[in-house]
């Protein structure tokens, strides 16, 4: 489970990354030559159109890996869901609230889950410690 607290952290700032990504490759326009009829040649030797098309094939290269990078984080997230539903029909409400709120509301601390949900610490310990039993054990989600 600590693999899904570590995706929900991440998620966020992998969504910002991308969107920055995908508007920076939105502001950059490939350089098309221009024809200059009978010339010769058919473009200009400017040398910053080989570096704005490095740039666009870096970007859309950035762009790919975060798009895979938010697939993963997106998986993660979603099969420590499906356990914490599995926990929820099989070990009870409780223990998947506390779960939910330490891996994927991610709260700070166990007493904060505790406080959070108005039992003590040594019962959140208990309902964690039943949950993550029964994921480990019996669980058909592998997180």
């Amino acid at each position: 489970m600590e693999s899904v607290r570590y995706a929900c952290a991440r998620i966020g700032g992998c969504t910002r990354d991308l969107a920055l990504l995908e508007a920076a490759e939105r502001d950059v326009t490939p350089w098309q030559p221009r024809s200059h009829g009978n010339a010769g040649g058919g473009g200009c030797g400017d040398p910053t159109a080989s570096l704005a098309v490095a740039r666009i094939e870096g970007l859309a290269k950035d762009i790919e890996a975060k798009r895979a990078e938010y697939y993963v984080l997106e998986h993660t997230i979603g099969k420590g869901l499906k356990a914490i539903e599995s926990v929820r029909h099989h070990v009870g409400e409780r223990a998947a609230n506390v779960l939910d709120l330490y891996y994927v509301d991610r709260l700070p601390t166990w007493s904060e889950v505790g406080e959070e949900l108005g039992i003590s610490r040594s019962t959140v310990q208990r309902d964690r410690d039943r949950a993550l039993d029964w994921i480990d054990e019996e669980c058909d989600v592998v997180v």
